[in-house]
């Protein structure tokens, strides 16, 4: 009895002992907000973009966090979904500001949602990593960044890739959605195609939610174009084009200005008819590319069951982000856009180099540049057949 006691005694002892310590102070919080299409046709994109950020965001919360100062933060990815329109896209970075608290702002994707956000961040000094297209979102804008490499970057090498390896490609058609990127896609294309000697023989749009574009097609294949090319439609449209224009007979090349979400493709447009689509960006497939990129695309599948292209337009720019956080040493808004502007090159894990630049062109150097690759779809794989330097991207327009 006497034993049993004091085992009863000693047990109080000890959890009083531990009741009365002090609790571990928990670790902080880095909150940052996804606003993008997280509902609707778009977004396959908007979760494919916020599914890589926890990728990226997991990379940092397995190190500790971030470190800053003496403090780690852990990475705490919160959504936002801005159903891809200008309203939406203010109503939920409002809401991300206000009343979570957030540091750094994912969104948006295209140039109309982008400038929803913009609304609440820019004066909120919240920095944002957009992936808009046009130019006004990158002008007089102090805290916003654009993550991908965009229309006025990419053009140039892959339209010098194009004459040098499609010889044949002398007529072109330009297609797509009838919004802001659109034109300043069609704007460029139409420049960098007189620069390279090809004729624009269709310049069109069509209305957005359009699902029957045989209308449409017919004009253009009269006009007996060698590719056409899609500059800024977004997912669906793109493989219900591509699918009606095959069942017209359209024999010839397509071409885009991102990498050819494969997977998603072929569930609506058919293996066959992606057959020979030419798309521009990260790739996942082919000798060139660096196997932190290939890791990357495994991890991704393990979580998501399946891969697509659309995390790579955006994750290498987003890693860069973080450490620009570490290297400021504080969450100060205008410590760490000094950082971004400063020119640094970024090493990233997936196995390359990019850097914030652009001042040239932009006024602020808040354009992200790293190497891209020229893919084209072979089976049901979008496979790198030449890589893109840096140089060939901010040179070209003369």
């Amino acid at each position: 009895m006497k034993s049993k006691l004091l085992t009863i005694y000693l047990a109080v002892i000890v959890i009083f002992m531990f009741a009365s310590m002090p609790a571990a102070a928990a670790q902080k919080e880095l909150k940052v907000g996804c606003s993008m299409a997280l509902s609707g046709p778009v977004s396959v994109v908007g979760i494919a973009w916020r599914n890589g950020a926890l990728i990226v965001a997991d990379y940092y919360n397995k190190k500790g966090g971030l470190k800053v100062g003496n403090d780690h933060y852990k990475i705490v990815i919160i959504d936002g979904d801005n159903k891809f329109t200008p309203e939406g896209a203010t109503t939920s970075s409002r809401r991300l500001v206000e009343r979570d608290g957030v540091k750094l702002i994912m969104g948006g994707i295209a140039t109309p949602d982008t400038m929803g956000v913009q609304a609440v961040t820019e004066p909120a000094k919240i920095p944002i990593l957009h992936t808009a297209a046009a130019d006004e979102p990158m002008i007089d804008k102090k805290y916003s960044f654009r993550g991908f490499v965009c229309f006025r970057e990419m053009m140039p090498g892959l339209f010098k890739w194009l004459v040098s390896n499609k010889p044949e490609v002398k007529k072109i058609a330009l297609f797509d959605m009838d919004y802001e990127s659109g034109y300043f896609g069609h704007k460029l294309a139409r420049k960098m195609a007189e620069i390279k000697g090809l004729e624009v023989v269709y310049d069109g749009y069509f209305e957005p939610g359009s699902k029957d574009f045989n209308s449409y097609l017919l004009r253009i294949l009269a006009k007996k174009p060698d590719v056409i090319f899609n500059t800024a439609s977004p997912y669906p449209t793109w493989p219900i084009i591509i699918k009606q224009a095959r069942a017209l007979g359209y024999e010839g090349l397509f071409m885009e200005n991102s990498p050819p979400a494969v997977a998603d493709n072929i569930k609506i447009a058919g293996k066959e008819n992606l057959q020979g689509l030419i798309g521009f960006g990260y790739g996942t497939e082919g000798s060139s590319i660096p196997q932190g990129i290939k890791d990357f695309k495994k991890e991704y599948m393990r979580l998501y069951g399946e891969w697509s292209n659309y995390p790579l337009v955006y994750v290498p720019a987003l890693y860069a982000f973080f450490a620009a956080v570490e290297k400021a040493n504080s969450l100060d808004a205008d410590k760490i856009v000094a950082v971004l502007e400063d020119g640094s090159d970024w090493p990233i894990p997936l196995g390359f180099t990019g850097r914030f630049a652009g001042a040239e062109t932009y006024g602020l150097p808040h354009q992200w540049y790293a190497p891209q690759w020229v893919l084209e779809v072979k089976g049901d794989k979008a496979v790198a057949v030449d890589e893109i330097p840096i140089s060939d991207m901010v040179a070209g327009w003369d």
